[in-house]
C-alpha cells in the first residue's frame, strides 16, 4: 500500500430484519490507526467495548453512514437499498473529510 492510500471500513446492519431500515456505516482509518484495538469486528467486542469504540471513533476518525427506510426497502429491494446505504455512509465521509482538509 503507498503512503497516500486510504482505508475505509463499511458495513451494514438492518439486512437480516423484515422491516425496517437499512443502515450503513463507514469509516475512515488513517494507517497509523488500523491496529488500535478497538478497531475489530463488533461481534468480535462486548458491548462496553463496542460504546468505547463508538465514541472513540467519534473523536478520532473521518466517519459517515447512511440509512434508507423501510418502505424504500419494501419498493427497491434489500441489495439495491443496502448499496445505496453504503454509497450515502461513503458521500458523508468524502463531505466530512474535504471539509476537514479545508478547515486545517
Amino acid at each position: 500500500m503507498s503512503d497516500s492510500s486510504v482505508i475505509i471500513g463499511i458495513d451494514e446492519a438492518g439486512r437480516g430484519s423484515l422491516a425496517g431500515p437499512v443502515v450503513a456505516g463507514a469509516v475512515l482509518l488513517m494507517p497509523e490507526l488500523e491496529a488500535h484495538p478497538l478497531i475489530a469486528d463488533s461481534k468480535k467486542l462486548s458491548p462496553e467495548q463496542r460504546e468505547e469504540a463508538f465514541l472513540w471513533i467519534e473523536d478520532n476518525c473521518t466517519y459517515g453512514f447512511g440509512i434508507v427506510e423501510g418502505s424504500e426497502v419494501d419498493a427497491k429491494g434489500i441489495l439495491a437499498c443496502t448499496e445505496l446505504a453504503m454509497t450515502k455512509a461513503l458521500e458523508m465521509i468524502e463531505k466530512n473529510y474535504y471539509s476537514y482538509i479545508r478547515y486545517y
